[in-house]
């Protein structure tokens, strides 16, 4: 990896934009104390992914925007662009599609009180695929090829640790090794995450163990349910042949009674018959007495043999009487009868007003009607 030229706008000290080209060699950056030498190399040291303000000599990275001076205003937005040279083999599969004429221009842009953001070669990326990238070629912010001042003092107090970085970034590993730490820490996120899923699935079977009783208490219920609805079914269906055979027998004893009724309404209708007869018969019998009655007064003169006619007459009289006072008891016998049969029909007419159907009242209303007439 080489670098071939460094852009910066912005970024502390460099309130305007500026454009530092580095030759093949030895290239070196002179200036009187706070000219910004060392701003130069933090610019870098940002751009590959340093996130500590404190290691950029800053509070917080709103200090790393030019924040003005007495003759230049304050920016907002602080951008660092470096632009490297690398050979296509030694990248990793992932990076290559952002290589163009083997040049890569890695650029970070920080907006104040919004963060930063990364591309590579004008796409946007992520800060760590900008670390892995600078790791790939042993490089990167915190890499021993960046020496700041006191780094020599450090590096002989530096723990194993830190020393081994050191060593794998010599050894051109330092991108493998950071893999396999983000790998580790995956791991280990995934073993967490492992053992929360063995507590949920702990917790999921208690609860699956009481779902299953209350599922065969509920399956329980739905058969006792169902044996009930069929012992409803039975019971209603035995209920039905009852109340069929019953209204059978009902329509049976309905048809003797019609059956009996009208045999009373023939006896009654010859009754009444004879009687219209015998009041004709009698009717005239009165007619005759009259005229008799009157003949005795014009024919005194007959008295006698009138008088035996009359004696006659009045002993077929008596008989007639008789003969009507008989037939009165037999036409009030006849009306109890026929006023039995009536109250019996009525009674007949409530029960067959449960029982019959529509077609049955109307039969009774029909036999009722011609009873009454």
């Amino acid at each position: 990896m080489f670098i071939n030229k460094l852009r910066i706008s912005g970024f502390k000290s460099f309130s305007e934009d500026t454009t530092i080209t580095i030759n093949s060699g030895l290239n070196g950056i002179i200036g009187p104390n706070g000219s910004g030498k060392s701003n130069i190399v933090e610019a870098i040291k940002w751009v590959m992914g340093e996130n500590s303000s404190k290691s950029l000599r800053g509070s917080g990275m709103n200090d790393l925007i030019f924040s003005g001076s007495a003759s230049k205003a304050s920016k907002n937005i602080a951008l660092v662009s470096l632009t490297i040279a690398v050979e296509k083999n030694l990248l990793e599969d992932n990076y290559k599609k952002f290589l163009k004429d083997n040049i890569i221009q890695v650029e970070r842009q920080a907006i104040r009180d919004l963060g930063s953001t990364y591309r590579i070669n004008g796409k946007e990326a992520k800060a760590k695929d900008i670390q892995f990238l600078f790791a790939d070629f042993s490089s990167g912010s915190k890499s021993s090829n960046i020496i700041d001042q006191g780094s020599i003092g450090n590096l002989v107090l530096q723990k194993p640790i830190e020393r081994r970085k050191i060593l794998d970034e010599a050894a051109g590993i330092s991108g493998i090794s950071a893999r396999k730490n983000e790998t580790n820490s995956k791991l280990d996120s995934t073993r967490k995450n492992l053992i929360r899923l063995n507590d949920i699935l702990l917790s999921k079977k208690k609860n699956l163990q009481e779902l299953q009783k209350q599922a065969k208490k509920a399956k329980l219920f739905k058969e006792a349910q169902k044996e009930t609805d069929e012992l409803k079914k039975i019971l209603l269906i035995a209920k039905w042949r009852k109340t069929k055979i019953q209204h059978d027998l009902f329509q049976s004893q309905l048809k003797e009674i019609n059956l009996e009724l009208k045999n009373k309404q023939d006896h009654l209708t010859k009754i009444e018959q004879t009687k219209s007869k015998k009041e004709d018969i009698f009717s005239n019998l009165t007619n005759e007495q009259k005229l008799a009655k009157e003949k005795s007064l014009l024919l005194n003169l007959d008295i006698e043999k009138i008088n035996f006619e009359l004696n006659s007459k009045k002993n077929d009289l008596v008989s007639l009487k008789n003969l009507k006072i008989q037939i009165n008891k037999s036409i009030n016998f006849q009306k109890e009868i026929l006023e039995n049969s009536k109250n019996r029909i009525i009674e007949l007419n409530k029960e067959m007003k449960s029982l019959s159907t529509k077609d049955a009242k109307k039969n009774q209303e029909e036999s009722v009607k011609i009873i009454l007439e």
